[in-house]
């Protein structure tokens, strides 16, 4: 039982760019040709970004993983950001509300 518990905080506790790493590996293998776009727009996103970029790169479909370029993703990716960041709501918003609501972009 304590195994359990231990492995299940550990998950809970982890950095979350940890938490995706395996699926990274996967959309970078979706994306085909365009895996450099897609590590491209991780790599130049701000580190407080990272994880939302991350996220972002590990929920999208693979038509948009192998045809959207590092540019739309980062500029989406700022954008949803900052509106989070000055938007007067921002405190009643969780990092993981903001991934799933504001963060997607329409392609």
């Amino acid at each position: 039982m304590n195994r359990l518990l231990s492995i299940v905080l550990a998950t809970c506790l982890a950095p979350v760019h940890m938490l995706f790493a395996g699926d990274l590996a996967t959309a970078f293998t979706q994306a085909g040709a365009n895996r450099t776009q897609i590590e491209l727009a991780i790599a130049s996103v701000p580190a407080d970004e990272r994880a939302g970029m991350e996220w972002l790169v590990t929920h999208m479909p693979e038509e948009d993983l192998r045809t959207l370029d590092a540019e739309f993703l980062v500029e989406n990716c700022n954008h949803a950001y900052e509106a989070w960041r000055t938007a007067p709501w921002h405190d009643q918003i969780s990092e993981t509300m903001f991934f799933e609501s504001i963060l997607p972009y329409a392609s």
